[in-house]
Formats: C-alpha cells, sequence, structure tokens
C-alpha cells in the first residue's frame, strides 16, 4: 500500500475533512512536478535555438556533446525531480498526518468536553431533582398547582373574587348609606320627640330647688290638681292642690318612701295676704302663690319644705284630667282598693287586687265617696281618699317598671300631655330605668297623722306634734316611716281638738296624748327610744317624746 493509499484510509478513519485535506496536498505535490519538468524542457529548446546559429560542425560537435550532457541533465533532473515528488509526497503525508493527528486531538478534546459537559449537566440534574425533592417534601405542594390548567383555574378564580370583591363592597357602601339615612331620619325625629315632650313637661315658672347629690337621697315633691293653667285670685284659688306627695328616691338602694300630707292641714303660707303671710289650708299656697307674681309652684314647694326641714330637688305638678290617659296608656292596672268608690255613674269595688281602667283611676284619686253611692263621703274622709292615691301611685309605678325599656319614650310622651316637672326628659327615662327591679309593692307609704280643728271658722286639720316627731326622722333617714309607733290609731285623725291646738310657727299642731287613745310608741314609757334601726341596720336615731319636747336623730 503506498503512502496515497495509507492517508485515504487515515481520512476514512480520521473523518472527511482530513481526508479531504489529504487529498488537496497530493494534488499541489504532484503539480509542482509538472510544472518543473515544463521549465526544464524550455531550457533545453531555448539552448537548442542558440546553438543552432552556430557552424554545423560546431553544431555536429556539440550535438554529441550536448547529447551527453543532456542524458546526464536528464538524469539529474530527473534524479532531482524524482527526489522532489519523493520530498512533496513526505511533506504531503507529514501534512497529513500532522492534520489527522491535530483532527485527532481536537475529536479527543471535544469528546473529553463533551463528556465533561454530560458529567456536569448530569450532575445539575440531579442537584435540581434533589431539590425540587426536597421543596415538594417540605412545602407538600403539588406540582400540579404549577401547570397552566393550575394557573389558569387561580387566574378564574381572582377575577371571581375580584368580582364578588367589588360586589361586596358596593352591598357595603350601599347598607351604610342606608344606616346613615336611618341614623338622621331618627335623629330627627328623636330630636322633635325630645322637644316637644321637653316643652309639655316644662313650666312657665322659674323654680329655686336644691340640686341633687350625686349618689344621694333626694326628694321629689309630687302634686295633684283638678285644674290647669287657671287664672287665681285671693278670693278665688283657682288652682288648688288636691293631692300632695313627698317621695324620698334612693337610686343607689333603688327604694322609695312616699309621705302623703293631707289637703286640709292648717299650716303657715307666706304667700297669703299679698306676701305678709297667714294660716290656711296646705291646699291653698299653690293659689295664694300664684296669685301673688306667679309663683304657685314656689309657695308651695317652699310651704312642704318648712312643715318636712328638707330641701327639694324636683317637682311633677300632675293633672287630673290627664290623669285618665296614663292608666289607658299602660293598658289599665291593678291597685288595691280598701274601701269601694263611687262618683257619677262610675263606681270602684273595694278588693286587694282591682283591674281598674282610666276613667275609673280618676274616681279613685279624687273622689271621698264611699259605695254604694248612698253610704255618702269615706268615714275617714280625706284620710282614705290619701291612702287610695298612693296605692295608685304604686300601682302606675309598678306596671310602667314592668314595661320593657323600648315603650319608655311613648309612656313619657303620654305623660308629657298631662305632666309639669323639671325633669328633664332624659331624667325621667334614666330614673325608670334605674329604679326597674325595684319591690313596688313593699314601697314604704304612710300620711302624716293629723286631727280634726274648727279654726277660722274653717274645718281644717292639724298635725300630731309628738308623733310627727318621730316620723319625720324616720321618713329622712329612709327607715319605714311608722317605725317605732305600733300602738298609733289612725281613728285619731277623726278626733276633734279645737280645743287642744297650737298654731306653731310653720302648722298647728296638737299632742296625740292629749286624746284618749293613749300612747302611741311601742314602748308604754312616757321616754322612749324609738326609729333606733333602719331598714339597713346601719342608721340609729334616739328620739326622747313628751309633750313638745325635741327630737334628735344622727
Amino acid at each position: 500500500m503506498d503512502y496515497n493509499d495509507r492517508n485515504r484510509n487515515r481520512d476514512s478513519e480520521d473523518g472527511s475533512s482530513d481526508s479531504y485535506r489529504a487529498r488537496r496536498s497530493n494534488r499541489r505535490s504532484q503539480q509542482d512536478g509538472s510544472y518543473s519538468r515544463s521549465a526544464e524542457g524550455a531550457r533545453t529548446r531555448t539552448r537548442r535555438a542558440s546553438r543552432s546559429d552556430g557552424s554545423t560542425s560546431s553544431r555536429s560537435a556539440r550535438r554529441a556533446s550536448d547529447g551527453s550532457s543532456s542524458s546526464e541533465q536528464r538524469v539529474r533532473r530527473g534524479s532531482a525531480s524524482q527526489q522532489r515528488r519523493s520530498a512533496g509526497q513526505r511533506r504531503s503525508v507529514q501534512g497529513s498526518e500532522g492534520v489527522s493527528e491535530r483532527s485527532r486531538s481536537r475529536s479527543r478534546s471535544q469528546r473529553q468536553r463533551d463528556q465533561r459537559e454530560a458529567a456536569s449537566s448530569d450532575s445539575q440534574q440531579r442537584s435540581l431533582e434533589r431539590a425540587n425533592n426536597t421543596t415538594r417534601a417540605a412545602s407538600s405542594v403539588d406540582a400540579s398547582a404549577y401547570s397552566r390548567a393550575a394557573a389558569s383555574e387561580r387566574y378564574t378564580a381572582q377575577r371571581a373574587s375580584s368580582g364578588n370583591g367589588g360586589k361586596k363592597r358596593k352591598i357595603i357602601i350601599g347598607a351604610v348609606a342606608v344606616v346613615l339615612v336611618a341614623l338622621i331620619v331618627a335623629g330627627v325625629a328623636f330630636a322633635n320627640w325630645f322637644n316637644r315632650v321637653s316643652s309639655n313637661i316644662s313650666s312657665d315658672e322659674d323654680v329655686e330647688l336644691t340640686a341633687e347629690v350625686a349618689d344621694e337621697p333626694y326628694y321629689v315633691l309630687l302634686l295633684g290638681s283638678d285644674s290647669r293653667g287657671e287664672e287665681a285670685t285671693e278670693d278665688d284659688a283657682g288652682n288648688r292642690t288636691d293631692s300632695i306627695m313627698v317621695a324620698r328616691v334612693d337610686e343607689q338602694e333603688q327604694s322609695v318612701h312616699l309621705l302623703s300630707i293631707p289637703r286640709d292641714t292648717r299650716v303657715w303660707i307666706t304667700a297669703k295676704n299679698n306676701g305678709e303671710g297667714g294660716y290656711d289650708k296646705i291646699n291653698s299656697a299653690y293659689a295664694y302663690g300664684d296669685a301673688h307674681g306667679g309663683k304657685g309652684l314656689q309657695s308651695t314647694i317652699d310651704t312642704v319644705e318648712g312643715i318636712l326641714d328638707i330641701k327639694i330637688s324636683y317637682y311633677a305638678f300632675i293633672y287630673f284630667d290627664g290623669f285618665e290617659q296614663i292608666v289607658d296608656t299602660l293598658g289599665g292596672v291593678t291597685v288595691a282598693v280598701p274601701e269601694g268608690t263611687y262618683y257619677a255613674g262610675t263606681w270602684v269595688p273595694a278588693g286587694d287586687a282591682v283591674t281598674i281602667n282610666g276613667e275609673e283611676a280618676l274616681v279613685l284619686a279624687r273622689c271621698r265617696h264611699g259605695y254604694p253611692e248612698d253610704q255618702g263621703a269615706y268615714a275617714s274622709g280625706d284620710y282614705q281618699r290619701t291612702i287610695n292615691q298612693r296605692n295608685l301611685v304604686k300601682a302606675i309605678a309598678r306596671k310602667v317598671l314592668d314595661q320593657d325599656v323600648t315603650q319608655y319614650p311613648s309612656l313619657v310622651e303620654s305623660l308629657s300631655s298631662c305632666l309639669e316637672t323639671n325633669m328633664s326628659v332624659t331624667k325621667l327615662i334614666s330614673l325608670a330605668t334605674t329604679m326597674k327591679g325595684m319591690d313596688v309593692d313593699n314601697m314604704d307609704a304612710y300620711s302624716i297623722p293629723v286631727c280634726g280643728l274648727l279654726a277660722d271658722g274653717s274645718s281644717c286639720c292639724g298635725i300630731y306634734e309628738d308623733i310627727f316627731e318621730v316620723l319625720q326622722p324616720n321618713f329622712v333617714n329612709g327607715r319605714d316611716i311608722m317605725y317605732g309607733m305600733d300602738n298609733y290609731n289612725w281613728y285619731a285623725i277623726n278626733y276633734d281638738m279645737t280645743n287642744y291646738y297650737t298654731d306653731g310657727p310653720l302648722y298647728s299642731y296638737a299632742m296625740y296624748r292629749d286624746t284618749p287613745f293613749g300612747e302611741f310608741l311601742s314602748s308604754t314609757d312616757t321616754t322612749s327610744t324609738s326609729g333606733t334601726e333602719s331598714t339597713d341596720g346601719t342608721t340609729t336615731a334616739t328620739t326622747t317624746v313628751s309633750s313638745g319636747a325635741e327630737s334628735s336623730t344622727d
């Protein structure tokens, strides 16, 4: 096998590119040899032409010489050409071998790089798989969550959520707007209601009262009258207060003590005689004050404060004309009626729990006539009427406090049609709310014990002074009003003490001991301890009782 064959074999082994370069090299070597022979023949022809100009002999001689020379030269040229061809072949072979070697080297390098890259890729792939496995194990996230389908579902859900959120926001905004409008309307309605009720219950009279002290008991003067706003003169009393009660209210203890002052009680009224003062029945104090500068309420308040030695914080003037409406608004009340009563075709039977309507309640509060009709007035007169009035107040209070607090505004509005008071609307509602749950049935209620008198040609009542000296501190200190007076006989109210009474600085009085009824105290001693324990067991009071004796309380 010659070199060209070996080169072709190597080219086939090393690849098509190496074989192509080897063939190119062989053709260049062959062309070099052809170029050398052509040049040598041209020189020979030139020399022959130059020799043709000489003589024939010379030409012949030289031809012979040149012939041998030429032969030698041809031999040398052939040898040189052969050497050149051999050298060209060796260079071609060496070039081919070099190219093949370089090609093999490059192939090996490429294979090594490919192997390294493959190994690196395998390593990276294994690392990536380990990282993915670790991530999936740590987060437990399904790879399907990252698929196109999952992404599409998420996008759809987000759009739906965004749409629902927008709808929700619109709904919320709309609801808030409705609430705001409702609050504004309710606020306007409440303001109108508040102003209307406040205007109804307020009095035109400017009254001076003592403000209540926080967390302390306070006093409320309750007045009832048949008329409202009528003009009054000293000759025509006009607005007479047919019912006078004082309530001691203790919101902290949820307790109320109710004390009545009989309407015919003879007292000193400062507003009488155009402000010079004088004695008269207590129910005329309003009329005298009203006629003297329009101070009817102030006159009544000053008179009551003087008798009981208290400071009044609130008043409530109830007009009987509207009293019927209050009871009907409550749906009727259940009241204790010790003695039946009758008036103008309406009668109320006696009983421990009699349910009555507004018309019947009005008869019970105003009248002093018994039942049946021919019975005439109560045996105890006005005293029995004060009992009926106190029982009626307790029945109304019980019914009001049994109502749901949401009903209080409508009740207050009903009250405003027949009520004047210096209590604000909020105070009325607050009081009802605070006292809710109070034991109304055990509310302490009594009347100041009085006796009969004939003074200045008029029938009236005097206060039993010795009893009042025990009763007053009981009331002020929140004890049972008649505590320590178990021997008092209420029939003493009918006893005529005209020959035994005295006009004191504030009221006319007589002594219970001067009656045939005997001792009124729980003990038979003339010096006795009364009111030694309050209803809560913490307050004591010692009173020494004798004719005209003073009382002392702690």
